[in-house]
């Protein structure tokens, strides 16, 4: 799978099993798309997730 061109999309992606799907794909290089509701810290968590390697 050429994961460059993969993407995904996370609803619930600040907490609970959409975070964990989250950190999943972005260990897999798989581009993430993440979706939450207001003032969940989707800003923190996309920083966090650009600093993952495999």
């Amino acid at each position: 799978m050429d994961t460059k061109e993969s993407y995904a999309v996370v609803t619930g992606a600040s907490q609970g099993l959409g975070k964990a799907f989250a950190e999943n794909l972005a260990k897999k290089n798989i581009n993430v798309i993440l979706v939450s509701l207001p003032d969940q810290n989707l800003k923190e968590l996309s920083g966090n997730l650009k600093t993952i390697t495999i």
